[in-house]
């Protein structure tokens, strides 16, 4: 198992190593760190759990992917490609392999703090640097932040990311 997250470590440094310096990534990265995280999470979960949790979060980015393109298409009034206008494939690909290492809930929350963190990069390297390309390095930088969590979960030990359970019996709901 550690061999397993130590492995995932690496390729996560490779993603965001490649998309920073070329603004693209090998796709072969994708399906290794989607089996990686599945078999990371198989012996906690079983994999009807790991394959549900999956659907739950691939649906749910689906759901966003198609508010993002309605938005575009209202606001063009045309239709739009959204894939390598407004968004990279990979950063697609990316939040599509993560989905078999969340729980639903926490791919949720991990989607949505890392755009914040991204959308605070943008900004505070916008500030410093005007001349700046238009594209994000969007996996690059999720990969970094999940590399943080999966850092993290391994060193507190209460935390499961492949799983809500630490969210719902955790002392963040009590008030004292």
């Amino acid at each position: 198992m550690v061999v397993l997250k130590v492995i995932s470590l690496l390729g996560l440094i490779a993603v965001f190593y490649q998309d920073m310096k070329y603004r693209a990534v090998y796709w072969i990265f994708f399906p290794l760190l989607a089996l990686l995280f599945f078999l990371i999470k198989y012996p906690q979960s079983g994999w009807m759990v790991v394959l549900e949790d999956a659907f739950w979060a691939i649906a749910f980015f689906a759901f966003q992917l198609l508010l993002l393109w309605g938005y575009f298409r209202v606001k063009k009034g045309k239709n739009i490609q959204l894939i390598d206008h407004y968004l990279g494939l990979g950063d697609i690909l990316f939040l599509g392999t993560v989905a078999f290492y969340f729980s639903p809930v926490n791919y949720v929350l991990f989607y949505l703090s890392s755009l914040l963190i991204v959308l605070l990069y943008v900004m505070i390297k916008g500030m410093f640097n005007r001349y700046t390309t238009p594209h994000i390095p969007l996996a690059g930088l999720q990969a970094i932040f999940l590399f943080g969590l999966m850092v993290w979960e391994f060193w507190n030990g209460q935390i499961q990311l492949g799983s809500d359970s630490w969210i719902y019996h955790s002392n963040l709901w009590t008030i004292n």
